[in-house]
């Protein structure tokens, strides 16, 4: 994109047919069109449409929410609202784009759901457990998680996970220790 160009939502729109979408080229035109995250938005928290939309519509707001989560701290509670969705996707798409908003949590919405937050982790298939686990190290580093210790013991000695999948919560543990 030039400096000049910015991108509509009908422009990225027709390009979410396809399944190796890239969001970076359409980043700078989110932060800066409040009526294009607006429709962004808008798929994420329906997910009426088909997959395509509602994923390439979070992988943009993800990558935008990291640089300016201000612009989209008005969502929080949109975006809360689908960790109890039935479908791992959206729950994940909570998880991720709140702890973004944790940055910048100005009215402490965060304490209010903090064990909600935890909570879902340890309920989650083990790929959506490991994303959330780095997004709780990445919060920790914002507000205290004091439940966040023994959640990574309890989760490392669950007897249903394979000892793969129990040393990548113990890497991710140590991680978290060497953060602190």
């Amino acid at each position: 994109m030039t400096n000049s160009e910015r991108f509509t939502y009908e422009m990225i729109e027709s390009k979410f047919d396809t399944t190796s979408f890239d969001p970076t080229p359409y980043i700078k035109s989110t932060l800066l069109d409040h009526s294009l995250r607006e429709k962004l938005v808008k798929n994420v928290i329906d997910g009426k449409n088909h997959i395509n939309y509602y994923f390439n519509s979070y992988l943009i707001i993800e990558r935008a929410s990291l640089l300016e989560p201000t612009l989209f701290y008005p969502y929080w509670e949109d975006f809360w609202q689908l960790h109890a969705h039935k479908n791992s996707y959206h729950r994940r798409i909570a998880h991720d784009l709140v702890s973004h908003l944790v940055a910048c949590d100005i009215e402490n919405k965060f304490s209010n759901i903090k064990d909600d937050y935890l909570g879902m982790i340890e309920t989650e298939k083990i790929s959506n457990l490991l994303i959330m686990l780095q997004n709780a190290i990445r919060v920790a580093q914002i507000t205290p998680l004091e439940a966040l210790p023994a959640l990574f013991s309890k989760l490392e000695n669950l007897p249903h996970l394979t000892d793969k999948q129990k040393q990548r919560i113990s890497k991710l543990h140590r991680e978290y220790e060497t953060a602190s």
